[in-house]
C-alpha cells in the first residue's frame, strides 16, 4: 500500500515544529495570561507571543538536520507533552529543584501519577504528533552547503524578528517579563530545557570525594552504666502547617496531640519555614550544617549530615524508611526500608505502607536499646496525589474523599477531605510514638517536623515543588513540635518556659541541625548556639558556639 507523504522544505518545517511548540502546548498559557496577570492590553499578549514563535524557531532549526530531525522532533514533542501535561493538570512550575524530584521520585511515587488522564493527554499531544511525523518527508538542498546557507539565513531571519519584537514591544514586554518572573517555568520548552541545563551545569561540579566534617564531635554528657538516651526525629512528608488542628486549623485534624499540647506535654512550634518545596532539596537541607540560603545540594549530599556526627559522637544512628529515601543523607548510617514490605496488613492494596508501620518498628527498637540511640522515622505522611491511600479506615473522618489519583475526577472539597484524612494518621504516628518512649525507662526525646508543605488547589495549584521564591505559604510553612519526656526534663533541669517561649519566635529547619545536636548534648565545631532552639533552657549548654 502506498502512504503518500507531506513534502515540506526544511524552513517549511522549522515553521511548523515551532508553530505546534507555540500554540498547542503554550496556547492555555497565552489564552489566560490577560486574566492572570491583570493585562489591560493586548500589546503584552501578542509581544509574548510573537517571541514564543521566534525563540521556539530557533530551536526547530537546530533540530531540523537529515538524518536527526525526525528523532530530535519526537523527543522535543515527547518532553513538551508531558511538562504540558503536568503544569495543566497540578498547576507545577518547571524548574531544576523540580526536575530533581522528579528524577528521585521512585516507582510507588510516580506510578501514582500515571493515571487515564496522563495517559489520553500523552496519546493526544505526543504519540499523535510524532506519528504524523512519518507522513513527512523533507526535501533536502542536493548540496549539504546549500542546506547550511538556507539554515543559517533562517536563523539570521529569526534573529532580526526577535530584535525588531522587543524594540516594537519593549516595555509590555520588559515589564511581563520583571513583575512576573515564573513565566519562565510556565512556558514550555523553555522551562524543561533551561532547568535539564542548570541542573547538568549543577552536577558538573561534584565535590571530588566525601567531606568528613565529623572530627571533635562528642557527647557532653556521657552516661553512666546502662541509663541510655534515646532520641526519636520523626520527619514528615508534605505535612501543612495550616491544617494541623494544634495551629488553629478549624477541621480536628490532630485530636491526639491537640489533648498532648493542651496538657503541657507537648510544645508545639506552629508553623516554621521549611528549607525547599520538595523533598530532594529540603530532606538534605533539613540534616545538614547549612542554612537555607547558602544551601548546596550538592554539597550536603557530599558531606557529613547531622546523622554522622551524632553517630561519630557515639550515638547508635538508626534510619527507618517508608518513603522514596534519605537523598544520601543516612549512606553511612543503619538503615531499614519498610517501605514495601508487601505481605504486611499496613501495605496492602497501596503504593507504600501506612505509616504506623513505623511506630511498630520503634517499638521494637525500643526492646534492644543497650547504648545512646538517634531513630530516624522518615514517614510517607501526605504525599499526593494518592492522599487516600495514607490513612486507614479509622482516620477517615472527613467525607466523602477523593479515591482515585486524578484530582480532574474529584472536587476541591473530596481532595481536601482526603488530604485532612491523611493527617489524622500522621497525628495517630507521632502519638503513639510518644506513649511508646513514656512508657519506656529511658531518657527520651522526640521531635517532629515536616519537610515541605502542599497546595490543594489555591490559586489552581496542586502538589507542590514550586520555586521557593514563588511558593505560597502552604507549602513553605509547615508544622513542628517537641516531646520531653519526665526523666529528660528533670535530669537536664530543663525550664519548661523557656522552650516555650523559643516556640514563638521565626523557627525554620535551619534549626534543627543544631537543636537536635543540643538535645543529644553533642558538641561540634559544626553547632551554632544561636540555632539552638534548646539553648539556655537546661543544663546542657556546654557546646562550641561556632
Amino acid at each position: 500500500m502506498h502512504i503518500t507523504k507531506i513534502t515540506f522544505k526544511p524552513w517549511q518545517m522549522v515553521l511548523v515544529l515551532s508553530a505546534w511548540l507555540t500554540f498547542v502546548y503554550n496556547g492555555a498559557l497565552l489564552y489566560s495570561l490577560p486574566q492572570r496577570y491583570q493585562l489591560t492590553h493586548i500589546n503584552a499578549v501578542i509581544a509574548i507571543t510573537v517571541v514564543l514563535f521566534l525563540l521556539n524557531g530557533l530551536l526547530a532549526a537546530a533540530l531540523i538536520w537529515p538524518r536527526i530531525w525526525r528523532l530530535s522532533a519526537i523527543i522535543i514533542i515527547a518532553l513538551s507533552a508531558l511538562s504540558f501535561y503536568f503544569t495543566q493538570q497540578y498547576g507545577v512550575y518547571i524548574d531544576s529543584d523540580m526536575l530533581i524530584n522528579v528524577l528521585e521520585t521512585d516507582w510507588s511515587e510516580s506510578s501514582a501519577l500515571v493515571t487515564p488522564a496522563l495517559l489520553i493527554s500523552l496519546a493526544v499531544f505526543a504519540i499523535l504528533p510524532s506519528v504524523l511525523l512519518y507522513f513527512i518527508q523533507i526535501e533536502w538542498p542536493q548540496r549539504h552547503r546549500h542546506l547550511v546557507l538556507q539554515q543559517l539565513l533562517l536563523v539570521c531571519g529569526l534573529l532580526i524578528g526577535l530584535a525588531t519584537t522587543a524594540a516594537i514591544w519593549y516595555q509590555p514586554l520588559s515589564s511581563l517579563v520583571r513583575n512576573h518572573r515564573e513565566l519562565k517555568h510556565q512556558v514550555i520548552p523553555l522551562n524543561w530545557i533551561s532547568a535539564s541545563v542548570s541542573l547538568v551545569k549543577s552536577k558538573a561540579h561534584l565535590p571530588a570525594a566525601y567531606a568528613d566534617l565529623t572530627a571533635d564531635a562528642r557527647k557532653t554528657d556521657v552516661q553512666p552504666g546502662d541509663h541510655h538516651r534515646v532520641m526519636v526525629l520523626i520527619i514528615g512528608e508534605t505535612a501543612r502547617a495550616d491544617h494541623f488542628s494544634i495551629n488553629g486549623y478549624d477541621r480536628n485534624t490532630t485530636p491526639r496531640l491537640q489533648q498532648l499540647v493542651a496538657d503541657g506535654s507537648v510544645i508545639n512550634f506552629g508553623a516554621v519555614a521549611a528549607c525547599g518545596t520538595a523533598t530532594a532539596i529540603s530532606l538534605p537541607c533539613l540534616l545538614s550544617y547549612q542554612n537555607r540560603d547558602q544551601f548546596d545540594a550538592t554539597t550536603a549530599r557530599n558531606s557529613s549530615s547531622l546523622l554522622d556526627v551524632a553517630q561519630a559522637a557515639g550515638y547508635h544512628v538508626v534510619w527507618i524508611d517508608n518513603n522514596s529515601g534519605c537523598k544520601d543523607m543516612c549512606n553511612r548510617v543503619t538503615t531499614i526500608d519498610l517501605s514495601h514490605a508487601d505481605t504486611d496488613p499496613l501495605c496492602a492494596e497501596r503504593d507504600y505502607c501506612n505509616d504506623r508501620i513505623l511506630t511498630r518498628a520503634l517499638q521494637q527498637q525500643l526492646q534492644s536499646i543497650n547504648q545512646d540511640t538517634l531513630i530516624v522515622l522518615h514517614m510517607i505522611g501526605s504525599h499526593g496525589p494518592a492522599y487516600y491511600q495514607r490513612s486507614l479506615l479509622t482516620d477517615k473522618l472527613f467525607q466523602s474523599e477523593c479515591s482515585s489519583n486524578s484530582f480532574d475526577q474529584c472536587s476541591t472539597e473530596q481532595i481536601v477531605n482526603s488530604y485532612d484524612n491523611s493527617l489524622r494518621s500522621t497525628d495517630a504516628v507521632i502519638a503513639e510514638s510518644i506513649a511508646l518512649l513514656s512508657q519506656s525507662n529511658l531518657e527520651t526525646t522526640l521531635l517532629y517536623v515536616s519537610d515541605h508543605g502542599e497546595s490543594l488547589g489555591e490559586y489552581g495549584t496542586f502538589l507542590h515543588g514550586m520555586p521557593y521564591w514563588l511558593a505560597p505559604a502552604a507549602q513553605r510553612e509547615v508544622p513542628m513540635l517537641l516531646w520531653l519526656s519526665n526523666s529528660y526534663q528533670e535530669n537536664q533541669q530543663i525550664n519548661r518556659s523557656c522552650l516555650t517561649s523559643a516556640a514563638t519566635t521565626a523557627v525554620s529547619h535551619d534549626n534543627i541541625f543544631h537543636s537536635v545536636l543540643g538535645l543529644l548534648e553533642v558538641t561540634s565545631p559544626l553547632y551554632r548556639a544561636s540555632l539552638d532552639l534548646t539553648h539556655g533552657c537546661g543544663q546542657f549548654d556546654a557546646h562550641t558556639t561556632g
